[in-house]
This record gives C-alpha cells, structure tokens and sequence, in this order.
C-alpha cells in the first residue's frame, strides 16, 4: 500500500464500520436515502409488520439488557460487546 493511501485510510476521522471496508459516511448517506425512500413510496402491509415486528423485538432486547445490566458501563458496551471477542485479560 502507498503511504498516501495508507494516510487516508488511517487519518479518516470517522474511520470504517467494519462491515467489508464500507465508510461510515457512505452507510449513512445510504441509510437517509433509505428512510426516505420507505417514507414516500407506500410500502406492502406484510413489509409493514415485519419492520414493526423487528423494531418491538429490539426494542425489547434493549429493555431486557438494561434490567439484567448490574452496572451501567455493562450496557453502555452493549453493541461492542456484539462484534469482538473479549481479550484475554479481562477477568
């Protein structure tokens, strides 16, 4: 890799999701034109459910996870806690 690409990629303030090198910003640029695009084209009832459905049961994952958290920061990593693997030194 070139030093001027690998200036690029390592100063990006907002870095990559992780989720194959995709920039943050283009994910969402990607999402607004999402939402807006379910907001102006009517949508099937069946698609309607299901995105109801999905939101109630994350919703409900959220609640359950903050009763069942002993201590605050145990939730606030909530969604890295998801995505690696703990390291070798905790606990």
């Amino acid at each position: 890799m070139s030093r001027a690409a690998e200036s690029r990629t390592s100063s990006s303030p907002t870095g990559s999701l992780g989720i194959g090198g995709i920039d943050s910003e283009i994910f969402v640029a990607g999402a607004i034109v999402a939402i807006l695009f379910m907001m102006v084209v009517p949508l099937p009832s069946y698609l309607l459910d299901l995105f109801l459905a999905t939101d109630i049961a994350l919703s409900l994952g959220v609640l359950l996870t903050s009763f069942y958290a002993e201590r605050p920061l145990e939730f606030a990593i909530f969604p890295g806690c998801c995505s690696r693997p703990p390291s070798s030194g905790s606990r």
